[in-house]
């Protein structure tokens, strides 16, 4: 989160993943809402790979997975995602 708002996002956190993303990040000029599901190295399973996808299509958002590789931080967005990662 504070990556994020360093670079201009008001953000959310849902503590206790109670909800399908553990962080909103709303941008504050243009650009798209992050709907965030963070994943410590990266793997999301596949039924939960497939509820975000359904989510996607009915929020207006960009469902993004947050995960640590070499001890950096990494985002992409569920669009870019494949199962094998």
């Amino acid at each position: 989160m504070a990556f994020l708002r360093k670079h201009g996002y008001y953000c959310m956190r849902s503590y206790g993943s109670k909800g399908p993303f553990d962080v909103i990040a709303v941008p504050s000029s243009k650009g798209s809402t992050l709907l965030i599901q963070a994943k410590y190295n990266g793997y999301v399973p596949k039924y939960e790979l497939q509820q975000l996808k359904e989510i996607q299509k009915k929020l207006w958002g960009l469902v993004t997975i947050a995960y640590s590789e070499n001890h950096k931080l990494r985002f992409k967005n569920l669009n870019e995602w494949r199962r094998d990662e």
